[in-house]
């Protein structure tokens, strides 16, 4: 069966769609509109778990990870947080002065090419630069 085989296809569709949807599982996790509340669940649990130790008390609005080692959150008042696989920390952006906007939603294709979206903002991370 070559490639131009309909059957030879959806396998090979199926195949694909099982391992991005393994590694959707894997780095799932919610942050909540709460108080700086990040929760997780892990491959194959049914429950979710309270994350310790998020340096924030802003409601969270967004969310993605391409990994277990990098997760983004994201929230009010410019809140953007980054999970290394071991700790939270509290990543910067250059805002204009003032009262800092809320942002809403958090994505990327890979641990260098991360976007995070709020009000009248669009951030887009490159990865770390040297010297930082």
């Amino acid at each position: 069966m070559g490639a131009g085989n309909p059957r030879a296809r959806r396998r090979l569709r199926s195949r694909r769609t099982a391992r991005v949807d393994a590694r959707r599982q894997q780095v799932e996790r919610s942050a909540r509109v709460a108080l700086g509340l990040v929760c997780e669940r892990r491959l194959g649990g049914t429950s979710f778990a309270v994350v310790d130790g998020v340096p924030t008390t802003e409601s969270l609005h967004g969310v993605w990870g391409s990994g277990p080692k990098d997760v983004w959150v994201v929230g009010d008042a410019g809140t953007i947080l980054h999970f290394d696989g071991a700790t939270w920390t509290k990543a910067t952006a250059a805002f204009p002065l003032g009262k800092k906007p809320d942002l809403r939603g958090v994505w990327g294709s890979g641990p260098n090419d991360v976007w995070v979206v709020g009000d009248a903002f669009a951030l887009h991370f490159t990865g770390k630069k040297a010297g930082r």
